[in-house]
């Protein structure tokens, strides 16, 4: 005689499926799946392992995430600990906002790329970086401006890329646009130290910062962006500590938020301050912008007590919607 299984029995079958599944439920959770999809998961999973129908796999491509960075200045060492950071948390992407340490003009600079490579390499990540006011922008795009990958990205090295001003992408659905460069407050010293030194352009670089033509050139193309990655503060943005509000430094300021009020980003994350905060840009109806600045390497902080991971947040991409985290504990 065929035994009966009640509808009553088959759900505490589920229910004991579920509990004796915890350790693979943390583990989907961990991968991007919601709680009620990785429970999902489990009972289609138990479905055909018992016969009673097709096991079909939520069609679902995971979030993807990408560790966001501040200031590294070359520093070997926070550029390491920021690889680590990403591998610990499974991320394959780390986006440098800036003052990258760029600097093929002296052999340090050489030696610094490629150690990047090899431990980005080592860790199965990939490394991009925008321009600062303190990167070789023009020796840069002078060796990479024909080594473009299939994103548009500049191809540094094959684990570095670098994201050239204006430049457009889109990860997960989510709208990216990368603003490199910023004014240098230390200008007249680097010069200086150069005319010692007997090398110009090897401290400042002519091309530290944009115009007013290349940002209205970018904003030829005003399809609004969700995401505005740059070096530079935009102007309406109000940290509670900020070296760089010299008259000067406002120009560029002023360009980064005439793209802010044109592009209308959920979301602008920039370093070059050396200082964490977080701000609100108030546009009419709710259209906001979220401000997220980055603090620096260790080596170039001017705040304490030095928050180590105030130089990074992770940023979620999930179908066009963002999420983004400050501490390496949350997600």
């Amino acid at each position: 005689m065929a035994e009966v299984v009640t509808g009553e029995e088959e759900r505490l079958e589920r229910e004991r499926v579920l509990g004796r599944g915890q350790y693979l439920r943390q583990l989907l959770i961990a991968d991007g799946f919601s709680p009620q999809e990785a429970n999902e998961f489990l009972t289609h999973l138990h479905d055909a392992l018992q016969g009673k129908g097709e096991f079909k796999r939520l069609v679902r491509k995971r979030p993807q995430h990408v560790l966001l960075a501040g200031d590294v200045h070359a520093n070997l060492r926070h550029m390491r600990y920021l690889i680590e950071v990403a591998k610990a948390k499974n991320i394959d992407r780390i986006f440098q906002l800036g003052d990258f340490g760029y600097w093929e003009h002296e052999p340090a600079g050489v030696e610094y790329l490629d150690q990047v490579q090899a431990l980005a390499e080592a860790a199965g990540v990939t490394v991009y970086f925008l321009d600062g006011n303190h990167d070789n922008l023009s020796l840069l795009l002078d060796k990479y401006q024909d080594c473009v990958d299939e994103e548009g990205f500049l191809k540094v090295r094959e684990r570095i890329r670098y994201a050239p001003r204006g430049h457009r992408w889109t990860w997960a659905g989510v709208r990216f646009i990368a603003l490199g460069g910023a004014y240098s407050v230390d200008k007249a010293q680097r010069l200086a130290w150069e005319k010692s030194r007997g090398k110009p352009e090897s401290l400042w670089f002519p091309q530290e910062q944009m115009t007013d033509d290349d940002m209205a050139r970018i904003l030829l193309d005003n399809t609004p962006v969700d995401v505005i990655l740059a070096h530079d503060k935009p102007l309406n943005s109000r940290p509670g500590w900020n070296r760089k509000d010299l008259s000067g430094c406002l120009p560029n300021q002023r360009r980064l938020q005439r793209a802010c009020d044109a592009l209308a980003p959920k979301l602008f994350v920039h370093g070059h301050l050396h200082y964490r905060y977080s701000d609100q840009l108030i546009y009419p109806g709710e259209l906001n912008t979220t401000v997220e600045g980055l603090t620096c390497d260790d080596e170039a902080t001017e705040t304490y007590p030095y928050v180590r991971e105030d130089s990074h947040l992770i940023l979620r991409l999930d179908d066009g919607s963002i999420t983004h985290s400050t501490r390496l504990g949350e997600s």
